[in-house]
């Protein structure tokens, strides 16, 4: 049996997680992450990941590697220390192909008709309106938005331009303290808010889809953290 394993690399750390069911396009695929501090860490932690997969009966299939923008240096030193210690599996997985297989997966699993997903990084927020029924995927991106209000005046912005208004957001992120923008954004924006558990390894998750040989989704690591209003 085949696994994934993706790495996202942002300014600050690598999000490792390993993506494993009965096959690649499994509908119930198990993740497991964490995160390491510089690339000589994060190859170690595949190894070890790897070890974790074969005691398992998995074998990875591949290695996907994306990064956020302000990260190039960082992955290149990664992708180098991966190669230097003998991985031949490595697929370098452009964001917008992560972020991308990040939504359709995470719009799968919400169920709505129409569901928004915000990946917000360090410098960088990328908003995602995903509607699976017709596989289309609406992207923006916005590297200003700094305050709270400048979110919320963002988003709204984008959910109106969007062809249907989304009846959920999802937010992920490598940025801490993504649970305080559940209340905020539900009240500002009128529609139910979540954030997924791992929330901070998403990057890393779409890696690992977008390089699956037939796909995954999220189901198994998609547990609702609903906060409510108020």
């Amino acid at each position: 049996m085949d696994a994934v394993l993706g790495l996202s690399v942002t300014s600050s750390a690598v999000g490792l997680v390993l993506v494993e069911g009965q096959d690649t396009d499994s509908a119930a695929m198990d993740g497991a992450g964490f995160e390491v501090a510089t690339s000589q860490q994060a190859a170690d932690a595949v190894r070890r990941t790897e070890a974790i997969a074969a005691q398992r009966g998995r074998r990875v299939q591949s290695i996907g590697v994306t990064w956020s923008d302000d990260a190039h240096t960082e992955a290149s030193l990664l992708l180098k220390s991966l190669s230097d210690s003998g991985f031949d599996n490595i697929v370098p997985v452009r964001l917008s192909e992560a972020t991308d297989a990040l939504a359709r997966g995470i719009g799968e699993v919400m169920g709505y008709h129409t569901t928004a997903v915000c990946v917000v990084e360090p410098g960088q927020l990328i908003a995602l309106i995903v509607t699976p029924d017709d596989g289309a995927v609406q992207t923006a991106v916005n590297s200003t938005v700094v305050t709270e209000d400048d979110l919320i005046g963002w988003l709204s912005a984008v959910f109106t331009r969007a062809d249907w208004e989304p009846e959920a957001l999802v937010l992920v992120g490598s940025v801490e303290d993504l649970d305080g923008l559940v209340p905020v954004l539900e009240d500002a924006l009128a529609v139910p808010v979540f954030s997924p558990a791992e929330a901070q390894l998403a990057l890393a998750r779409g890696a690992a889809l977008a390089c699956a040989p037939a796909g995954g989704d999220l189901r198994a690591a998609t547990t609702r953290s609903r906060r409510a209003r108020g």
